[in-house]
Protein backbone atom coordinates (compact mmCIF):
# COMPACT_ATOMS: atom_id res chain seq x y z
CA UNK A 1 0.00 0.00 0.00
CA UNK A 2 0.74 3.40 -0.14
CA UNK A 3 -0.76 6.21 1.43
CA UNK A 4 -0.14 10.01 1.01
CA UNK A 5 -1.33 13.03 1.95
CA UNK A 6 -1.38 16.39 -0.20
CA UNK A 7 -2.39 19.78 0.15
CA UNK A 8 -3.74 21.41 -2.47
CA UNK A 9 -4.64 25.79 -2.57
CA UNK A 10 -7.79 26.64 -3.16
CA UNK A 11 -7.55 26.17 -7.64
CA UNK A 12 -4.90 23.81 -7.47
CA UNK A 13 -5.19 20.42 -8.72
CA UNK A 14 -3.61 16.75 -9.03
CA UNK A 15 -3.48 17.19 -12.61
CA UNK A 16 -5.43 14.21 -15.06
CA UNK A 17 -3.88 11.00 -15.27
CA UNK A 18 -4.77 6.65 -14.46
CA UNK A 19 -4.18 4.67 -12.01
CA UNK A 20 -3.94 0.54 -12.74
CA UNK A 21 -4.41 0.40 -8.99
CA UNK A 22 -7.59 0.48 -6.24
CA UNK A 23 -7.11 3.46 -5.03
CA UNK A 24 -9.44 5.61 -2.65
CA UNK A 25 -9.37 9.58 -1.57
CA UNK A 26 -10.55 11.00 1.24
CA UNK A 27 -10.94 14.40 2.39
CA UNK A 28 -9.49 15.49 5.85
CA UNK A 29 -9.86 19.37 5.56
CA UNK A 30 -11.54 21.79 2.44
CA UNK A 31 -13.91 20.59 -0.54
CA UNK A 32 -12.48 19.10 -3.67
CA UNK A 33 -14.06 17.89 -6.52
CA UNK A 34 -13.25 14.07 -8.09
CA UNK A 35 -13.10 14.84 -12.06
CA UNK A 36 -13.62 12.20 -15.09
CA UNK A 37 -14.91 12.62 -18.34
CA UNK A 38 -17.94 11.33 -17.67
CA UNK A 39 -18.63 11.99 -14.09
CA UNK A 40 -17.47 14.59 -10.95
CA UNK A 41 -17.85 13.88 -7.09
CA UNK A 42 -18.00 16.96 -5.30
CA UNK A 43 -16.43 15.56 -1.54
CA UNK A 44 -16.25 17.26 1.80
CA UNK A 45 -14.27 16.61 5.16
CA UNK A 46 -14.58 13.24 6.15
CA UNK A 47 -15.89 12.19 2.53
CA UNK A 48 -14.15 9.04 1.16
CA UNK A 49 -14.50 7.90 -2.70
CA UNK A 50 -13.09 4.91 -4.60
CA UNK A 51 -11.01 6.53 -7.28
CA UNK A 52 -12.39 5.36 -10.46
CA UNK A 53 -9.88 3.29 -12.93
CA UNK A 54 -10.19 5.76 -15.20
CA UNK A 55 -8.41 9.14 -16.66
CA UNK A 56 -9.12 11.63 -13.53
CA UNK A 57 -8.05 14.70 -11.65
CA UNK A 58 -8.39 15.96 -8.22
CA UNK A 59 -9.81 20.05 -8.01
CA UNK A 60 -9.34 21.88 -4.81
CA UNK A 61 -12.86 24.08 -4.37
CA UNK A 62 -10.89 25.24 -1.59
CA UNK A 63 -8.02 24.84 0.26
CA UNK A 64 -7.51 21.12 0.98
CA UNK A 65 -5.79 18.33 2.43
CA UNK A 66 -6.57 14.84 0.91
CA UNK A 67 -5.39 11.39 2.29
CA UNK A 68 -5.17 9.16 -0.85
CA UNK A 69 -4.11 5.05 -0.57
CA UNK A 70 -3.49 2.98 -3.35
CA UNK A 71 -3.42 -0.51 -3.27
CA UNK A 72 -0.08 -1.65 -4.79
CA UNK A 73 -0.10 -4.26 -7.13
CA UNK A 74 -3.15 -5.48 -6.85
Amino acid sequence: MRVVVLGLAEGGELGEHESPWAATLQVLRGEVTLHTADEDWDLGPGELRCVPRVRHKVLARTPAVVLMTVALGG
